[in-house]
């Protein structure tokens, strides 16, 4: 992990498919949405709208380009319902995300029951 820099990654799983991906994390992503928070409210903004039939409920976790291996920001989010909600912690929460190598966690599902990738 370098400290002070981007991933260059985004994680993306779907429980309902019970399927993950990655994908490069978008140039303008970057220059556009500063830190974690900005990435959260811009991923939960390209998912659709949670009115429409069959919508996913999605969650974002994200950190900025200064948190680093002893400390942070992790920014989290969630659109379900109609309704986003955003949060953010300190402490070791957004080092040890940022740790597993991506900016941003993206979980989707469509599911009303729990769901696992298992």
């Amino acid at each position: 992990m370098t400290t002070w820099a981007y991933a260059e990654q985004i994680l993306y799983v779907d429980l309902t498919r019970r399927t993950a991906r990655v994908e490069s994390t978008p140039t303008a992503l970057k220059r556009g949405y500063i830190g974690g928070a900005g990435f959260v409210a811009s991923l939960l903004a390209e998912a659709p709208s949670a009115r429409e039939a069959g919508a996913a409920t999605r969650v974002a976790l994200a950190t900025g380009p200064l948190s680093d291996a002893m400390a942070g920001r992790l920014a989290m989010g969630a659109a379900a319902g109609g309704r986003t909600v955003f949060s953010s912690m300190g402490g070791r929460m957004a080092a040890a995300r940022k740790g597993s190598g991506y900016d941003a966690v993206v979980i989707a599902t469509g599911s009303t029951v729990p769901r696992d990738l298992a």
